[in-house]
């Protein structure tokens, strides 16, 4: 079923966002002979009641219709370009090693026919990094780390923390983790101890900060059920900064247009994790161009003023 799920998504893949699914373009991309790929993929596709009727032929090519109406969209795979996104990542890790095969019968290269290129980051800086991958097998196997750590407000600390979700985000990732910190290396080196130096709280912790692991504590984990601000959602509002000048403040007025939540000037986002909004504030607030000064984009509309809008100009209820 799951092999089943996956020919349908490339199929789906070629079909509606390279619109040119053949016989032999969907063999390169899952590496199969090309009669395989007829009998096996596009002819039981076609036929099934759920996906029966949604491709057109468009002269040696299949595709979706150019304008999908709700009855041709694609049953697998998603449409907005996040999805295709997504999509490309999955294909690349998928075709990884195999750009150069090539079978009798195949129309084209193993892998997307559009190249897919990321700007660097954090987490595509480090080639490797213990932490991370220490930090994620503690969250997938529910068990305690204890750490030395270097917070971007504190001096470095041991700590035991309890990962319970990574955050995929803001320049580089990190995970939502209930924290037991200890005491300050100084505070330790002294043989004192200050108040408010230690305690148990609910934090990201960002693995690249991560000074050294120490220990894992299976018996020690707490799971993420009393993370409230992770579990309480909350809408959040924005407004386009009346600091923005024309072309400008045109051309972010055509980014977001058709956006969802997006009616000028403003920007709702219906439902974040409280636990993630500082993020979502960070990255509309400002934006550089170029080497200029941060601009700012939009700005955040609070309290009553947010309920209000939210009823008035979205006709929903506020937080």
């Amino acid at each position: 079923m799951k092999s089943k799920l996956l020919d349908a998504r490339v199929l789906e893949y070629l079909a509606y966002w390279e619109r040119q699914l053949t016989a032999g373009r969907l063999a390169a991309m899952m590496c199969v002979e090309r009669q395989h790929s007829q009998s096996h993929m596009i002819t039981p596709y076609e036929t099934h009641p759920l996906t029966l009727g949604k491709l057109e032929r468009h002269k040696r090519v299949k595709q979706f219709p150019a304008l999908a109406g709700d009855g041709s969209l694609p049953a697998y795979t998603g449409t907005a370009p996040a999805d295709a996104l997504q999509i490309l990542t999955a294909l690349d890790f998928l075709t990884e090693g195999h750009r150069d095969t090539y079978r009798e019968g195949w129309s084209s290269q193993v892998g997307p026919a559009v190249p897919l290129e990321r700007v660097p980051v954090l987490n595509q800086l480090h080639a490797s990094h213990e932490p991370f991958r220490t930090l994620f097998s503690a969250c997938a196997r529910r068990v305690a780390v204890t750490l030395r750590y270097r917070s971007r407000t504190s001096e470095a600390v041991h700590m035991t923390v309890s990962p319970h979700a990574l955050i995929d985000g803001y320049q580089r990732p990190h995970f939502r983790c209930y924290v037991v910190e200890g005491m300050s290396e100084n505070a330790m080196l002294t043989g004192r101890y200050l108040p408010g130096m230690k305690g148990k709280y609910w934090s990201d912790i960002v693995p690249y900060r991560v000074i050294e692991v120490e220990g894992e504590h299976p018996q020690s984990y707490v799971d993420g059920c009393g993370d409230s601000n992770w579990h309480q959602r909350s809408p959040l509002l924005f407004k386009l900064s009346d600091l923005l000048t024309p072309p400008l403040r045109d051309a972010v007025v055509q980014d977001y247009e058709g956006a969802e939540g997006f009616y000028y000037p403003y920007l709702l986002i219906p439902s974040v994790r409280v636990a993630l909004t500082p993020y979502v504030r960070r990255s509309l607030r400002w934006r550089v161009f170029d080497n200029s000064h941060p601009q700012e984009m939009f700005v955040e509309v609070e309290g009553e003023e947010r309920d209000s809008i939210i009823k008035t100009v979205f006709g929903m209820g506020g937080e």
